[in-house]
């Protein structure tokens, strides 16, 4: 089972700080381990979200996934949405403060 991150980051209704920890907090206790994220779940508030709950879980004991070709910032020009868009996602995703604790980068 994966616990999916939309509605924590306000997706289909505002979702308070702490009611998004609680909601984490009852997925890991009931056993989820695999979470799913996208940086358009509240512009990026699901995946700060899951960064900071996560962040102090071992790194082992969880599969996050997030999701790439739709960027957060307009396209230059004529951008492919699989090609030139994918790898400055990637490199912004691990870039970012929330999710770089977490995915081990330095």
């Amino acid at each position: 089972m994966i616990f999916g991150g939309a509605p924590i980051g306000g997706l289909y209704a505002p979702v308070s700080d702490d009611q998004a920890a609680a909601t984490l907090e009852a997925a890991w206790a009931a056993g989820i381990r695999a979470f799913d994220t996208a940086p358009h779940y509240g512009v990026g508030l699901s995946e700060q979200r899951l960064g900071r709950f996560l962040s102090g879980r071992p790194r082992g004991e969880f599969v996050l996934s997030t999701k790439v070709g739709r960027r957060l910032v307009p396209a230059m020009g004529d951008v492919s949405y699989l090609t030139a868009a994918v790898p400055a996602e990637l490199f912004d995703e691990l870039a970012a403060e929330h999710l770089m604790p977490i995915a081990g980068a330095t």
